[in-house]
């Protein structure tokens, strides 16, 4: 009976210890959900999974998270780097219904670098209007399952890789833009910029909103469709596997076969690039 009642006494005692430690590693990390953004600091990294992730440029000096549900976020600074990014106990991941949502703040006059990781969640952020988009330097996505959700952003380069989820892009100028889909969805309107495209197995819409440097799509086995104004003036030139290329614009063709094509609308000034293995261009 004592040895039951000891072995008793133990499990009390291990328990109330991991409670214990466990909150005091809680509220530590408390006070971890803000940082100074002096000039010293050129990166702004998010590391998150399983969360709702809002990212809100406003007159302030500062960085500070703000989370709602369950796990804790942790805000740090490493050399010229600022990094959030979310933990959860390993037996909440078990949860198949995560409604946790961070609300990260920022200044709005901030203009260096972010990163961004997600391995699955949603992401939003948004500049005031498309009048006064919010500026970066460099902005770059990786996202494994999730949606992604950008307005009104103006950038010297972007770049985006989607492993399987859907990107919403409202309004985006960017002086050099990546774009990487494994499988996935990708929709962009009022574009501007140099544009690289790599479509493994996905579906990318770009509309842009002028066409004002050059295109490059590559297209192993997916969908791409792009819109241009009706005064884009740019040279196509086409290869094809056993996919297809489609235009609607009246090009003056220099060279059209199964394989390949080239024409020119206007005076050809901007070059577009497309070469598709097995799946589907149309320029409208």
């Amino acid at each position: 009976m004592k040895r039951i009642f000891l072995i008793f006494i133990i499990l009390i005692g291990g328990y109330l210890l991991y409670t214990t430690v466990t909150n005091l590693n809680w509220f530590s990390n408390q006070d971890n959900t803000r940082a100074d953004l002096t000039k010293k600091i050129d990166t702004i990294e998010f590391d998150i999974t399983s969360l709702s992730l809002e990212i809100v440029p406003e007159k302030r000096d500062d960085l500070e998270a703000d989370l709602v549900g369950k796990g804790k976020v942790i805000v740090s600074q490493k050399g010229d780097a600022i990094r959030i990014s979310y933990e959860r106990e390993w037996y909440k991941w078990f949860s198949f219904f995560n409604k946790s949502k961070l609300t990260v703040y920022i200044p709005e006059d901030y203009e260096e670098d972010m990163e961004i990781n997600i391995g699955s969640g949603n992401v939003e952020l948004s500049g005031k209007s498309e009048k006064q988009p919010f500026t970066l330097d460099e902005l770059s996505i990786d996202i494994g399952s999730g949606n992604i959700k950008l307005n009104n952003l103006k950038m010297n380069k972007f770049s985006y890789n989607g492993s399987s989820g859907n990107a919403t892009i409202q309004g985006l100028a960017s002086n050099s833009s990546s774009i990487d889909l494994s499988s996935g969805n990708a929709n962009i309107d009022d574009f501007s910029g140099e544009l690289e495209a790599d479509i493994s197995s996905g579906k990318l819409d770009v509309h842009f909103a002028e066409l004002n440097d050059s295109v490059e799509i590559s297209v192993s086995s997916g969908t791409v469709t792009l819109g241009l104004p009706n005064d884009a003036d740019f040279t196509l030139d086409g290869r094809v596997g056993s996919g297809n290329i489609s235009y609607d614009f009246p090009l003056k063709v220099e060279k059209e076969s199964k394989s390949s094509i080239k024409g020119t609308h206007g005076n050809g000034k901007h070059k577009i690039a497309v070469d598709v293995s097995s799946g589907s261009v149309k320029i409208q």
